[in-house]
């Protein structure tokens, strides 16, 4: 019914909303990042195409892997874009807050041994009747790979924005005390 579609733009929109908050750009608020998030949704199509049913099985996972691959460096631009046009944040800001939700998710399904499943739905790979998966040992590589680079790179990434957090909090509090001394 597409529950799960609806509830993943709410939650996302929230963690988004959530992770720049403390920065405190001033056009920013939950209703933009949900409508940019809802906005951002509708090139799933792309991989919802059932190309299994007209192409043979190999083929067909290859492309719906390619599709994937596709609509989420679109939606990462997007999100780049939007952090500098709505948010206003400069390009380390932007590096920091676009790369460590994706590394959080990463490493949060590799916690839990999620990121195969996660990757096989998302891909729309099929599982033949016998159970053998029908996915080529490059692809489990790579996903290994990236989980492994989001676990070392998380720390950093988490260091980094609570630095930024602190700057934007202090440069607020100097500017609170300017426009304080300025009224005098």
């Amino acid at each position: 019914m597409g529950l799960g579609s609806i509830a993943y733009i709410f939650c996302l929109s929230v963690l988004i909303w959530l992770i720049v908050l403390p920065i405190r750009p001033e056009t920013w608020s939950y209703k933009s990042v949900l409508t940019f998030v809802g906005l951002t949704s509708p090139l799933a199509w792309l991989y919802a195409i059932p190309v299994e049913t007209f192409l043979p099985l190999p083929l067909a996972i290859e492309i719906n892997i390619r599709f994937l691959a596709i609509v989420a460096l679109w939606r990462v631009a997007l999100y780049v874009q939007f952090l500098r046009k709505v948010g206003r944040l400069s390009g380390g800001v932007i590096c920091v807050i676009t790369f460590l939700p994706l590394t959080g998710i990463i490493v949060g399904l590799m916690v839990f041994n999620l990121e195969h499943a996660v990757f096989e739905i998302m891909a729309g790979l099929e599982i033949e009747r016998t159970g053998q998966e029908l996915i080529h040992d490059s692809v489990y590589q790579f996903i290994i790979l990236l989980s492994i680079f989001s676990m070392l790179l998380l720390p950093l990434l988490l260091m980094a924005y609570i630095a930024i957090c602190v700057v934007h909090r202090k440069a607020l509090r100097r500017d609170a005390v300017n426009e304080s001394f300025d009224k005098i």
